[in-house]
Parts: C-alpha cells; sequence; structure tokens
C-alpha cells in the first residue's frame, strides 16, 4: 500500500483505528494499543510517522481520537534517508491549513540536553470552532533500527513515562499517540 512508509510495516483489521470518516484515498497505518485490564482499552496509538499525502489523515486521526500528547521516536532524516515527513508548521506565523481545520505552532522548547524537543500546537477544528492543545515530544536520540545510548536513554525514558503519567492525570480518556519512521 502506497501510503505506508515501508512494505513490512502492515496493519491487522482487528487493530486498525476507525478511519471511516476519511477518504478511500486517505488510510494512515494505526493501530489501538490497550492496557493489561478490560478497562485500559485505548491507551496508546501506534503509527508510522506520517507522509506527505498522509499528513492529513494523521491530524484526522489525532482530532478523532482527542489525542493530547504525540510521542515522535524519530528523525525526520537520518543518514540521508527520509524516515517521515515533517507534520508541524516551520514557524509560529504560519499554520498548516487543511479542508476543516489548521494546526499552529504554539512552542517550541529543547529539553534533555537537545535530545527531546517539546512542541505545543493548537489544532483548530474550524467545522466546530473548536481548539485542542496538542503536545509533541520530539526524541532525537533513538536511532532506526537501534537503541539510544545508555546515559541519555534512560533520562530520555524517564523524562517520557514523566510526560505519559501527567498527561493520564490530565486527560484520563485520551491515548497517547506513539510513532516512528
Amino acid at each position: 500500500m502506497r501510503n505506508n512508509i515501508s512494505m513490512d510495516l502492515s496493519n491487522t483489521d482487528n487493530k486498525r483505528t476507525n478511519q471511516s470518516f476519511i477518504t478511500p484515498n486517505s488510510y494512515i497505518n494505526a493501530s489501538m494499543i490497550s492496557g493489561p485490564v478490560p478497562e485500559d482499552n485505548e491507551l496508546f496509538i501506534s503509527t508510522q510517522g506520517p507522509l506527505r499525502i498522509t499528513v492529513q489523515a494523521f491530524w484526522n486521526l489525532i482530532l478523532l481520537k482527542e489525542v493530547k500528547l504525540i510521542i515522535m521516536l524519530t528523525n525526520i532524516e537520518e543518514d540521508g534517508r527520509k524516515k517521515c515527513d515533517k507534520y508541524w508548521p516551520d514557524n509560529f506565523e504560519t499554520p498548516f491549513v487543511f479542508e476543516n481545520f489548521k494546526v499552529i505552532l504554539e512552542c517550541e522548547e529543547d529539553i534533555l540536553n537537545s535530545a527531546v524537543t517539546q512542541r505545543i500546537f493548537c489544532l483548530h477544528d474550524e467545522e466546530n470552532d473548536t481548539k485542542y492543545s496538542i503536545t509533541q515530544l520530539h526524541v532525537y536520540c533513538w536511532p532506526d533500527h537501534s537503541v539510544p545510548e545508555k546515559e541519555i536513554g534512560f533520562k530520555m525514558i524517564e523524562l517520557l513515562f514523566s510526560f505519559i503519567d501527567e498527561f493520564r492525570v490530565c486527560y484520563q480518556n485520551s491515548p497517547v499517540l506513539v510513532h516512528c519512521r
């Protein structure tokens, strides 16, 4: 399927997220991940990093599932190869505009010695005139097909767990979206 970033990353029908509101050409490879007890359904959404042709489907998924936290475990490019397309605006003045919504970059800050960038977006659903705050943690220190260096890796995992815990308290019904390439 041309909307998958890699042919070896497939999805099973029983785990695929409900994407019926998106046109047939706007498929995105995403799966719901439940917790160990039945009440913990839809704790996470695991997806590939969006391609240029799936960026709108990616943000539609975030809007549909009311995602408040995105964890990006990849770089845009690594070793000269594109890993995922940039799905956020370049600056604070120019939003990404889609058919029924727009994405505005509100804040950008390097944390953990520049191993992680925290971005805060405003997702403005223009159809319902509703605005949502979405936080992205962009992890730079996780190389493709490998693991982070030991010292920074432990600090990064600790940071991610603290964000997830904080968001779970504030947004109990919001799944955390995690993507790699």
